[in-house]
């Protein structure tokens, strides 16, 4: 890719490794779930017991309401995720064409978490997921129970494996360290089973250098003049 000159580019998504679980011939809820780590398990269970429910939005209408939470897990990895632009349409879109899935957790009508998912390449695979930071000590089973209904509906659909999305932040592209602010992110999708999976990270190539380096200083001036933005 070099010698063609495609460079490494800027990542659009935070994450460019994944955490994979594939699944066995024969696998089945019971088989797979024997494999989960017992703390794992037992938050599972503990979040079906205290009322928590995993349903589908499969027209996003409470799309904005996952996008903040999405917002507000960003900001606490200081990750810039800013979904109004154009993301939310965007993901309503590949919904009404059955290409992703939007799951919920709610506890008495209060939202606590979500993920999207896309349904691609033979794969289902976590594009993004997030959870409400006050209510994790209440529910802390919340994403564990998001993920294990993500599991049994890839059992189901007979596909081959399930990616449960990434853990490597920009300028951090190794397992995260004990140190680190993902590493219990990290630890969570272990527990399921799934392995660090590397991925070769986006290219690009610049047929017109003009129109790139005008399109970059378009950038600069629009990042400058939102953090000038009164109450920012």
């Amino acid at each position: 890719m070099d010698r063609l000159a495609f460079k490494v580019a800027d990542e659009v998504q935070p994450s460019i490794h994944v955490m994979r679980l594939t699944f066995p011939p024969g696998a089945t809820d019971e088989s797979v779930l024997a494999t989960v780590s017992k703390s794992s398990r037992q938050r599972i269970r503990a979040a079906q017991k205290a009322g928590i429910t995993v349903c589908h939005d499969p027209t996003g209408e409470r799309m904005e309401e996952f996008g903040a939470l999405l917002v507000e897990r960003a900001d606490d990895l200081g990750i810039a995720m800013r979904p109004e632009l154009g993301y939310l349409a965007a993901w309503r879109r590949l919904l009404s064409a059955g290409q992703a899935r939007l799951l919920l957790a709610e506890h008495d009508g209060e939202l606590l978490g979500g993920l999207l998912l896309y349904l691609q390449g033979g794969l289902h695979s976590t594009a993004y997921s997030a959870d409400r930071a006050a209510s994790r000590r209440r529910f802390p089973g919340t994403m564990h129970l998001v993920r294990w209904t993500v599991i049994r509906e890839a059992l189901a659909a007979g596909v081959p494996a399930v990616e449960l999305g990434g853990v490597d932040l920009p300028g951090h592209r190794d397992p995260p360290g004990r140190d680190e602010s993902n590493h219990d992110l990290f630890e969570h999708k272990r527990s399921f089973g799934a392995e660090w999976v590397v991925r070769t990270p986006a290219r690009r190539i610049v047929l017109r250098p003009w129109a790139d380096r005008l399109a970059s200083t378009r950038r600069a001036v629009l990042s400058q003049a939102r953090s000038l933005r009164p109450g920012r």
